[in-house]
Order: structure tokens, then sequence, then C-alpha cells
């Protein structure tokens, strides 16, 4: 399992998987930021997990679906 010491530090290290998200979001004409996606997850997937592993962090970003971002905003 990989460790983090920060927050800050896991959102450096999966920022290439959230900027390609970012993109694939703005092709489908949703307007969102990398902080969006992060923040959403972070609230409503990633909050109640225990024991989460970095596989599973990089599978909810690419899984994550532009209509369920939109409504949580």
């Amino acid at each position: 399992m990989v460790e983090f010491k920060s927050i800050k530090e896991l959102k450096n290290k999966v920022y290439p998987v959230l900027s390609i998200k970012k993109k694939y979001f703005s092709k489908l004409g949703y307007v969102v930021t990398e902080d969006m996606i992060f923040d959403y997850l972070s609230e409503n997937k990633w909050k109640k997990s225990s024991d989460l592993r970095f596989f599973q962090i990089i599978n909810d970003i690419i899984r994550l679906d532009g209509d369920d971002l939109i409504e949580k905003k």
C-alpha cells in the first residue's frame, strides 16, 4: 500500500490523471477543474473508505461520471 504524508502529496501524485479527466470532461462540454474532481471524490467517495489503495483512487478518477460531479457542485 502506498502511503502519503498529506492530501497535497496525494493530489500532486494523481494530478496527471485529474488533468486527463478534466480534458475529457471539457470535450463533453463540462466546465470543471482538477480541484473540483479531487474534492468531489475526497468528500463523496474516499471519505467513507478505509484502507484505500492507490489503484482504487486512480480507478475512481477514471470512472467518475460528469453528471455526478455537476449534480454535487
